[in-house]
């Protein structure tokens, strides 16, 4: 996965839009069950 960094190194600023702000335009369901999904991720970790 490219860096936000090499993104903005290389001018490819949409890209860098999506990666650090892309979850501006989510609807705030579709963005709690990305949370949602993260937590649960979060969980198995911490259970292993």
């Amino acid at each position: 996965m490219t860096s936000p960094v090499d993104l903005l190194r290389e001018g490819r600023k949409e890209e860098l839009w999506q990666m650090c702000c892309g979850f501006i335009y989510l609807s705030l369901e579709q963005f709690m069950a990305i949370q949602k999904r993260l937590l649960l991720e979060e969980i198995e970790l911490l259970k292993n």
